[in-house]
């Protein structure tokens, strides 16, 4: 039998928050990619959901939201 310590592994956590924050970063550093991203899904709900007509039973401003995402 051996006394040799058992390893353990070190939590995942910092190093998710670490690569998080670091992709964060690096994307908002492009607002040519960030402003467009973020923008013209909002711009789409809002002309195809919000400001046309949802006709009968189907509720179209919940199906544009949801193949959005």
């Amino acid at each position: 039998m051996s006394n040799a310590p058992a390893l353990t592994a070190p939590p995942l956590w910092p190093i998710y928050w670490a690569e998080f924050v670091a992709e964060l970063k690096k994307t908002f550093r492009q607002p040519g990619f960030v402003i467009p991203s973020l923008c013209f899904p909002l711009g789409f709900y809002a002309l195809f959901g919000l400001l046309m007509p949802h006709r009968g039973s189907f509720d179209g401003t919940t199906w544009f939201f949801a193949t959005y995402g």
